[in-house]
């Protein structure tokens, strides 16, 4: 029985494998204090990729338990987030599963979250496009949209400064590939990065560039739109408007031409209902009115109004000499005034502060003198202008002195700031400027 025992015990163990070694000593070290999210991500038994749930610790140090990862730590890695900034930092996990790992503020390079909103040059969202995102250093992803994803690409984890999008998509089955280079900033208003471009086509199906295609490229952000490929010879040039084409066999039901054609050979219909059924009421000596009574419709008819004999005019009322005649009090013997009489006055100059004044939107009226070195303008109450506007970012754009003026700059802001209908960076203000932030504008005066 004892020999049995042994042998049983034996294959138990050959199966099961011996137990991991439990691991301890794994120390995460900030170089500054402040709210971090982390997580641990692995690689299974299966050879898919998994995460620990995350976990929140304050300060500068944190103790990890690996025991989660059951001894996998062969390309294991943490992930910290920094709550404050919304970048993250990645570092990989000793072999041993114990030691100390620093993070510098160096190291948060990656953003969370990277929204791509592709749009049309009408501003509706593109309906399918394959959506490729990398950096120069070998990191890339991809990203398929269709009608639910309303035109939006995320990208979680990006890291920051020089990308490329290129973005693959069909117009009237002729597949197009256009490249765009894009700065992914380290430092944001927002947590997370947004961007809109534009391309040419609403619809379609997802489709790489014809072989041969040179790719295009576009301005890194904002709302200008992107170069398009060459058409076929005769077409007309990108921007332009083109002739409508002729309606084939079998286009679809939906199609815009067919629609149109639609209304038209409808209103063609009703008026020519309406002009026989006017030939025949003027055959038959009818009117309108008389054919609606016949039917039980009345039209209301206009009230006569019965002429009335004008009022007779007062009899002016007799004023003594010396008197006025509105008040009744004496009049000034040197000027002929009285104490009713209204002089003009000059209105009230500027008092020289360069200032701005709400002309439309929620600020309409309100007046912000100019006379601190540097102000801010957003949605957050910390700013110097606050604004109750959900389309205006949290630190949406900064006034500040320059050179004897006002230079304002925008701060990364979603929508962007414009100046006299342009959209900017940064402008040098002049006297009746019209800057415009969210929905408001305001009027930039000096005097």
């Amino acid at each position: 029985m004892t020999w049995r025992f042994i042998a049983a015990a034996c294959i138990l163990w050959l199966v099961a494998g011996p137990a991991p070694a439990q691991q301890s000593g794994l120390t995460l070290k900030a170089a500054e204090e402040g709210e971090y999210i982390y997580w641990l991500l692995y690689t299974d038994a299966q050879g898919y990729k998994r995460s620990t749930e995350p976990e929140e610790f304050n300060g500068k140090a944190k103790t990890l338990d690996p025991a989660p990862l059951k001894g996998r730590l062969q390309g294991a890695s943490v992930l910290v987030l920094d709550s404050r900034s919304g970048n993250v930092a990645q570092k990989d996990l000793p072999p041993g599963g114990s030691g100390t790992l620093t993070l510098q503020r160096s190291d948060f390079t990656l953003v969370r979250k990277v929204r791509v909103h592709i749009v049309t040059p009408d501003g509706k969202d593109i309906r399918a496009a394959k959506v490729d995102m990398s950096d120069p250093k070998g990191w890339s992803a991809t990203r398929v949209l269709d009608p639910a994803s309303q035109g939006v690409a995320e990208f979680l984890y990006v890291p920051t400064g020089q990308s490329s999008i290129t973005i693959g998509y069909s117009v009237s089955e002729k597949r197009h590939s256009v490249r765009v280079p894009l700065d992914v900033p380290l430092e944001r208003a927002d947590k997370d990065f947004s961007v809109t471009l534009k391309v040419d086509g609403s619809k379609g199906t997802l489709g790489a560039a014809p072989a041969g295609e040179e790719a295009a490229s576009a301005p890194p952000s904002g709302d200008a739109p992107l170069p398009l490929p060459a058409g076929p010879p005769g077409s007309a040039a990108p921007g332009s408007a083109a002739p409508a084409p002729p309606l084939q066999p079998g286009a679809p039901a939906g199609s815009p031409l067919v629609a149109l054609i639609g209304t038209v050979v409808g209103l063609a219909v009703l008026l020519a209902a309406i002009t026989i059924a006017l030939r025949r009421m003027k055959e038959k000596g009818e009117t309108v009115d008389s054919v609606l009574s016949r039917v039980g419709v009345d039209l209301p008819k206009e009230p006569v109004s019965e002429a009335r004999p004008e009022a007779a005019a007062p009899a002016p009322v007799a004023v003594e000499d010396g008197l006025c005649p509105y008040c009744g009090q004496a009049k000034d013997l040197a000027t002929g005034a009285c104490a009713c009489a209204v002089t003009e006055r000059a209105a009230p100059a500027g008092n020289g502060v360069p200032r701005l004044v709400g002309i439309q939107g929620t600020l309409f009226g309100q007046t912000y003198p100019l006379e601190a070195e540097s102000i801010q303008i957003g949605r957050d109450e910390t700013n110097a202008i606050p604004m109750a506007d959900p389309t205006v970012s949290r630190k949406h754009a900064q006034i500040s002195a320059y050179d004897g003026s006002f230079l304002i700059r925008d701060l990364g802001s979603s929508n962007g700031t414009f100046v006299n209908g342009s959209r900017i960076t940064e402008h040098i203000l002049s006297q009746g400027d019209i800057v415009q932030v969210g929905s408001t504008k305001f009027r930039f005066e000096t005097g």
